[in-house]
């Protein structure tokens, strides 16, 4: 007995078709437009009155809905996609053609959603690429036909199928090509925004938004820790960026804290859904597809780069995945470089400081301090009885010579204490620089939270006092031991002891007094000059803390 569909398809009355259909999508290599023609063509060549292309997730489900035939308000009331479920979810687990006369009557059959429009002929076939099912071809509703679709419509729809999953292939490399052009064109922009100097915040900004349009994301941030505990959305390009930028959430438990802390990229298919409420996109209820890879450098991160689309859109592929990954791991490198260089410049700066200040003082200083001692030298051998009036002349320039040298000083310990170093180690700088005036090192005893408790006002004078002192001793001393010791409770107590000479008896206060007393009085405090158990000289300055 004679197969009929054998003589219609090898008469040529259905290849014209198929032809047809295999020249539409042929010619295209946008991945978007090649799913949308190939959906078009399938139904065209199979007289089709709905079609579609479900894409799966690599997560299980549908990652994308290609669909034609429907009327845009019955989309529109439909509201979200299928999900896989029913008719569609049995192919998508049996991957093998599907062809049923009444797709109601089947047991897998799970209805339609209120405003869908009826349907009762299906065909269904998967789409593979390299071997792996891509998706599945959906075709409903016969168009002039009573049974159905034909043994010939399922020849032809297999046969399309395959040439279909060439055309899907061709087009994901294309795309894939297109991506890595631009991951490295992005990798490049990030990159030399570093090595010219961009600030860090509007290269971050840049690395957000070049990581957005990479995947075609709605959404780009970056979360970087905010005190303790907390993180910030420090960056924040595309959709609601102006009402998420500056946000500041909990650390834990959020998707960015997890992904910060483990160095583990995370991939979802709906940021909303998830547990994890302290980020503050699921506030907004406008996202779905999310994904979260880490920002590190030298090891660690130092921040959560996140890339979402709105809900009811395609989800991230693993090529997408990847490519953002790859994308931050080459930005990080860049960001790696680029502290490696600003640390660079900032040592630089260092060097040329500290050789500024030992220019000034080992030239400087020296000078006029030895112009001081000859003057001081000069005034104490006039006769005062008969040159009262040179003697004191030559006391003001010796005044006014100890002055010079203490604002220099002052300029020397800015310039040669590191950036950003607290009070303990300027305190120690200060000390260990007064053992080439003494010639022996003073001791330094710390007690009490030092450099956190007291005030950022007082701590300059802290450390100008010190100064001040060191410099008496070296002068007046003529001792062999200096040490100084610094209480910090309810008030500040600083100590400067030496076993020299003692202090000066039936003499005013000099500059260095009255500008230790000064400083005190200022802040509610008190200094004074007297002398030390061991003999020789204690300066006493203390502040109270609750009068600051």
């Amino acid at each position: 007995m004679q197969d009929q569909a054998g003589p219609e398809f090898g008469a040529g009355k259905e290849l014209p078709r198929l032809a047809d259909a295999v020249v539409a999508v042929a010619g295209d290599l946008d991945l978007t437009s090649v799913l949308q023609t190939i959906v078009e063509a399938a139904r065209s060549m199979t007289g089709a009155r709905y079609g579609a292309l479900g894409v799966l997730a690599a997560t299980g489900g549908l990652e994308e809905f290609v669909h034609t035939g429907l009327p845009r308000e019955v989309v529109d009331t439909l509201g979200h996609l299928p999900r896989g479920e029913g008719i569609l979810g049995l192919l998508m687990r049996e991957t093998q053609t599907l062809r049923l006369t009444d797709l109601r009557e089947h047991p897998a059959s799970s209805g339609f959603p209120e405003g869908h429009p009826p349907m009762a002929a299906f065909l269904g076939t998967p789409v593979r690429v390299r071997g792996q099912v891509f998706g599945n071809i959906y075709l409903t509703d016969k168009s002039g036909g009573e049974d159905g679709f034909s043994e010939i419509d399922e020849e032809l729809l297999e046969a399309f199928a395959a040439v279909a999953g060439v055309a899907i292939e061709n087009a994901r490399l294309y795309a894939l090509a297109q991506q890595r052009e631009q991951l490295l064109s992005a990798v490049r922009e990030v990159t030399l925004d570093l090595l010219g100097g961009t600030p860090t915040d509007e290269v971050l900004a840049d690395v957000a938004r070049r990581a957005r349009q990479l995947v075609g994301a709605d959404l780009a941030t970056i979360a970087v820790p905010h005190g303790e505990g907390h993180l910030e959305l420090l960056v924040a390009d595309g959709l609601a960026s102006e009402e998420l930028r500056g946000a500041v959430f909990p650390r834990e438990p959020s998707i960015s804290g997890g992904v910060t802390r483990s160095g583990t990229p995370e991939m979802l298919a709906d940021v909303t859904a998830d547990p994890r409420a302290a980020q503050p996109i699921v506030n907004l209820a406008t996202f779905g597809p999310a994904l979260f890879v880490p920002l590190t450098v030298r090891g660690s991160a130092f921040g959560t780069l996140l890339v979402s689309r709105r809900r009811e859109t395609p989800l991230f592929t693993d090529d997408d995945y990847r490519l953002v990954e790859a994308f931050a791991t080459q930005a990080s490198v860049a960001f790696e470089y680029g502290q490696a260089r600003e640390e660079l410049q900032r040592l630089q700066v260092v060097g040329e400081r500290e050789r500024i200040a030992r220019n000034l003082h080992d030239n400087v200083i020296g000078r006029l301090f030895g112009l001081g001692m000859n003057v001081e030298g000069l005034a104490t051998s006039l006769d005062k009885r008969e040159r009262a009036d040179v003697a004191h002349r030559l006391s003001g320039v010796v005044d006014e010579l100890d002055e010079t040298i203490r604002e220099i000083r002052t300029a020397i310990f800015a310039l040669s204490t590191p950036q950003g170093a607290g009070l303990a180690e300027q305190l120690a700088s200060a000390v260990a620089d007064a053992e080439r005036m003494l010639g022996f090192a003073p001791s330094l005893r710390l007690h009490g939270p030092v450099s956190s408790k007291i005030p950022d006002e007082i701590q300059p004078h802290v450390l100008a006092v010190l100064r001040e002192a060191l410099t008496n001793a070296a002068r007046h001393a003529k001792g062999t031991r200096v040490d100084v010791s610094l209480h910090v409770a309810d008030e500040v107590l600083l100590r400067i002891d030496d076993d020299g000479v003692g202090p000066p008896t039936g003499q005013s206060a000099g500059h260095g007094l009255r500008n230790i007393t000064q400083r005190a009085r200022q802040f509610g405090g008190m200094a004074a000059l007297d002398q030390a158990p061991q003999g020789g000289t204690r300066v006493t300055w203390k502040v109270p803390l609750d009068a600051s």
